[in-house]
């Protein structure tokens, strides 16, 4: 699925004197999303993604994910010779609190295959709070890590075997608020969070349509 904008307008420009829509599968009622949460969303997307960009390194960590696109994006790295070998790490879905990662080093230090630079793969909006996890919870030193996802927009995020659009916004404002409660928690390591991101969430949590995912 691709969102294509009239004209030469920006997505933010645009976004201010339109409606969007975006639903698949068989929902009673495919909701309107205001251009005014839009914007919103798109802020807290762009600032929990790290989008680095891949250098050669000794091993691409992939993390379980049911979203088959970060599989994808780890194996284009892999063909792309970024590194020689591929570690999937969490099945189809990730220990939130870091225990997938602990048991990937223990693994490879008993194999003693352990990395010193890294490629870290996740879906989009969970690349900061991952960059933030391994941090904390990968037990030994590491030289260089490098943090990417599959490379899609929020707007094109959505499609068939995913999530609809307002499903994604609200995964999305709840990862930022697993971010700042988890560092607190010490599961991750602390990401500093300005003011401008805060008011776009406090947008979208305020509407009340978001909220299904808060911790």
């Amino acid at each position: 699925m691709h969102v294509k904008w009239p004209g030469n307008y920006t997505l933010t420009g645009y976004c201010t004197f339109v409606l969007l829509s975006v639903c698949f599968g068989a929902k009673d009622h495919c909701p309107v999303i205001p251009s005014v949460h839009i914007d919103a969303a798109l802020k807290i997307w762009n600032y929990l993604r790290i989008d680095d960009r891949p250098v050669k390194s000794d091993m691409i960590i992939a993390l379980g994910s049911y979203d088959v696109r970060v599989a994808e994006r780890a194996a284009e790295l892999w063909h792309d010779r970024y590194a020689e070998y591929i570690l999937f790490s969490g099945k189809s879905g990730n220990l939130t609190r870091g225990e997938n990662i602990r048991f990937s080093y223990r693994l490879l230090l008993n194999r003693n295959s352990l990395p010193r630079d890294v490629i870290l793969v996740q879906k989009p909006y969970m690349e900061r709070r991952k960059l933030a996890t391994f941090q904390k919870q990968w037990p030994g030193s590491i030289g260089k890590l490098y943090v990417t996802s599959p490379q899609i927009t929020l707007l094109n995020y959505p499609n068939s075997e995913e999530v609809d659009l307002d499903d994604v916004i609200t995964i999305v404002i709840s990862d930022m608020q697993i971010l700042d409660s988890y560092a607190k928690l010490g599961y991750q390591t602390f990401q500093r969070i300005p003011d401008d991101f805060w008011s776009a969430y406090n947008i979208l949590h305020r509407s009340g349509t978001y909220n299904e995912h808060q911790v």
